[in-house]
């Protein structure tokens, strides 16, 4: 089983879509890149489950986390 980071260390910073397909940018702790997703993709050891245009859930066995937009 993968440990996954606090979510207290994800941001998300935007949402991009083609109209059909959402895709989340997150940045995770203070790196300098950011992590692009999917519904389904997995970022350190959380599951995407939903984008919406200004937030993205994520879920890790019974947690469940909104993050939104700043």
């Amino acid at each position: 089983q993968t440990c996954a980071l606090p979510i207290s260390l994800f941001s998300l910073v935007g949402v991009a879509t083609d109209g059909k397909t959402k895709l989340a940018i997150v940045r995770v702790g203070d790196q300098p890149l950011t992590a692009e997703a999917q519904v389904g993709a997995r970022i350190e050891g959380w599951t995407v489950t939903a984008i919406s245009d200004e937030t993205l859930t994520l879920r890790k066995g019974k947690q469940r986390q909104v993050l939104r937009l700043p």
